[in-house]
């Protein structure tokens, strides 16, 4: 699944995530032997981001055309990506806060058990989809648009995964995900608990997000 972590306090919520992970509270402090994703490679965020002043405004003045076909090219290469297995790609093109509860999901599960946790496993369950996503006939629709937070709520259709994964499902990778405008450009941002509002508001119709008719 695409997965799309001192003092701790661990939030355990039910359910996946969709295709997100289970969020954790924030942590503080470090554990003895703990590694930081962000020395990995992984943890830092995009690279060469622009200064303050030079960030374009978020794009509602375009048309909503032209913000659909945007978002649609970052889910088509976001999931090429997947399919060939560029692990750098998929994590700079995921918006700040997908990153933040992936780090904080890890530093949680170490904390908690000493193990590593969901940062691993969200780069180790990206290898399922390596040559197995068919994007080709990929489709959008744009479900809401949260202008005051930059975020937009969209379906996927027209997806497949030929893996064992996608048997389930007659191979169709489809449903509801999220995309959110920050530092010029769209990011992705999937998974229904990566904030509490959203939480709240999908975790009953966890089967409609992207993927999960596939779980």
């Amino acid at each position: 699944m695409l997965i799309a972590g001192g003092t701790f306090a661990l939030v355990n919520r039910s359910g996946s995530d969709g295709d997100g992970g289970t969020p954790f509270a924030n942590t503080e402090g470090n554990a003895e032997g703990y590694e930081d994703p962000g020395d990995s490679g992984y943890g830092s965020d995009v690279a060469g981001e622009p200064e303050l002043d030079d960030v374009p405004p978020p794009p509602w003045d375009r048309s909503r055309a032209e913000r659909k076909s945007e978002i649609k090219e970052l889910i088509v290469d976001w999931h090429d990506a997947a399919g060939a297995g560029d692990i750098d790609y998929m994590w700079q093109n995921l918006s700040r806060e997908k990153r933040r509860q992936i780090r904080d999901d890890e530093y949680g599960a170490i904390m908690a058990t000493g193990n590593p946790g969901p940062f691993d496993k969200w780069k180790e369950g990206q290898e399922g989809f390596i040559g197995e996503l068919d994007t080709s006939g990929t489709r959008i629709q744009i479900l809401d648009e949260d202008r005051r937070e930059n975020e937009v709520t969209i379906r996927v259709t027209g997806m497949y995964h030929s893996g064992s994964e996608g048997e389930s499902c007659g191979g169709r990778w489809e449903g509801v995900t999220w995309a959110r405008f920050e530092r010029g450009s769209w990011f992705y941002e999937p998974g229904y608990a990566t904030y509490d509002d959203r939480y709240e508001r999908w975790a009953d119709r966890a089967g409609r997000t992207l993927g999960q008719r596939c779980q």
